[in-house]
């Protein structure tokens, strides 16, 4: 219980330090093509059952070394979700320590997306 109380802990800590958008939000900036890259940082295996359209699955513990790889852009707009947001949290977390400034996580993930009946693929 200690461990998930600890990773809750981080979680909240680093939404404290990046932005936030709702899945209303997201929608509207797939709709006008404003995302740079849409990360799922779920596991592959979720990622294949089920995620949001035009979405490129990078798994938390990667996003560090992936990311910097895709886009070199530093001010590119790039949004992040999972399941019910917090691991997009601490991933936009990271991706800020690397001077990415226009990073933001989903609020509620991909439960969010779903229970306002939103596409997915």
């Amino acid at each position: 219980m200690q461990n998930v109380n600890d990773y809750m802990a981080r979680c909240q800590e680093a939404k404290t330090r990046i932005k936030e958008v709702s899945d209303d939000d997201v929608d509207v900036m797939l709709t006008k093509g404003e995302i740079d890259l849409l990360i799922d940082v779920r596991p592959m295996e979720q990622f294949q059952q089920q995620h949001l359209p035009d979405a490129r699955n990078i798994p938390g513990a990667q996003v560090e070394a992936q990311v910097p790889r895709l886009i070199q852009d530093k001010q590119a707009k790039i949004v992040i979700y999972c399941m019910g947001g917090n691991s997009s949290a601490l991933a936009a977390d990271t991706l800020q320590s690397l001077g990415y400034s226009n990073v933001c996580s989903m609020i509620g993930g991909l439960q969010a997306w779903c229970a306002a009946g939103k596409t997915t693929s």
